[in-house]
């Protein structure tokens, strides 16, 4: 996030390229119980970034079968431009470490991308 509030101050002088890492590249069957423990490990670099908000997993829904799915929807997302890109990972963004949706499913990506979903505390990272 903070490499978006470079862009916003410094506008054309600074080129970020944003990129995705395939962080999870295969399903792999996880209990809601560890993730959600693992989920925890947000918590220092939430504490570290205040412009936006981490929450561990509640259970709400189940976590992302793999890292795929969202990847994919990035790169179509990247065909209509920078700041629909921009905008679409910083709703998944949102969608993930905030309100804990399965950005893996498409109906999530849809909502993202059509504009249902919109994470308020990712809203400032955007243009």
């Amino acid at each position: 996030m903070r490499l978006a509030a470079i862009e916003d101050e410094f506008g054309p002088k600074v080129n970020v390229e944003w990129r995705s890492f395939l962080l999870r590249p295969e399903p792999e069957p996880r209990t809601m119980e560890k993730f959600a423990r693992y989920t925890t490990s947000w918590e220092t670099p939430g504490s570290m970034e205040p412009r936006t908000t981490f929450n561990p997993w509640n259970g709400k829904h189940e976590p992302p079968s793999h890292s795929v799915p969202s990847s994919v929807a990035g790169k179509a997302a990247q065909t209509f431009g920078p700041d629909i890109y921009r905008a679409f990972s910083f709703a998944m963004f949102g969608a993930y470490f905030t309100d804990n949706r399965t950005i893996s499913e498409r109906s999530v990506q849809l909502d993202i991308a059509v504009g249902r979903h919109r994470p308020q505390r990712w809203r400032t990272a955007q243009r």
